[in-house]
């Protein structure tokens, strides 16, 4: 199974690129918990093995620690990295299993010619 990766869009404060690992894009929705909060269902804009881009709920403040819940009972532990007007980044504590990203991921889309 291949993936389709996202374009690097860098929040405005960084310089360069620190990504270490190729993200994909994903059509899903993913519960995030702020620390004890009630979890809310946010747009999942990408994902990789170390981190994701969701959109940005109320209050997320750099440095917030996060729970992550993708479809398939996948839950990860993590921080927010950035944050701007309409998204954040996430820093998973623990890098996600292979078999994991492959389910959350958006398979590439074939094309027919």
């Amino acid at each position: 199974m291949s993936f389709e990766p996202t374009p690097a869009i860098l929040p405005r404060w960084l310089e360069r690129d620190a990504r270490t690992v190729e993200r994909y894009l994903s059509g899903s929705h993913v519960g995030v918990r702020l620390g004890m909060a009630e979890p809310r269902l946010l747009r999942l804009i990408d994902v990789s093995l170390l981190g994701c881009r969701v959109e940005r709920p109320e209050q997320a403040l750099v440095g917030r620690s996060v729970t992550v819940a993708f479809a398939g009972a996948v839950e990860t532990h993590g921080w927010i990295v950035w944050s701007d007007g309409e998204e954040c980044g996430i820093d998973f504590a623990e890098p996600l299993a292979d078999h994991d990203l492959s389910r959350i991921a958006r398979p590439r889309q074939k094309r027919d010619d």
